[in-house]
């Protein structure tokens, strides 16, 4: 696997410019690269790698901020649920999508347990 360090000041430039742009001739232009240019550069090992990490890091950092506010919205919800003077419906919505989150949740860290383990088993030649 390619380190960034072996990336051109033009790939990566590329690689970045890729994080945000709407398409890819949009991040070349961001680069200063031509469209054939960047093409080639999506074909190049390096730059796949490279992007590869860009878009974990990114769905890593949005990942992390999804599950703060998770914590914030069931907070809210807890309220709604256990506030006497809310409006009957509106408790009954906080109970049912707590009701709802909760084994999907489960389901979920059940899942990711899974494949840590087979993971694991496979990086031991099982």
């Amino acid at each position: 696997m390619s380190d960034n360090a072996n990336l051109s000041a033009r790939q990566g430039r590329f690689v970045s410019a890729l994080m945000t742009a709407p398409s890819i001739e949009a991040a070349a232009k961001a680069a200063g690269i031509g469209r054939r240019t960047a093409f080639r550069y999506l074909a190049d090992p390096g730059v796949k790698s490279a992007l590869s990490r860009a878009l974990d890091d990114a769905m890593g950092a949005a990942t992390r901020r999804a599950v703060q506010a998770m914590t914030g919205a069931l907070e809210t919800l807890e309220e709604v649920h256990t506030d006497g003077e809310a409006p009957t419906g509106a408790r009954v919505s906080a109970a049912r999508v707590i009701l709802e989150a909760g084994p999907k949740l489960r389901e979920a860290l059940d899942l990711a347990q899974r494949v840590a383990e087979l993971e694991v088993k496979l990086s031991q030649g099982r």
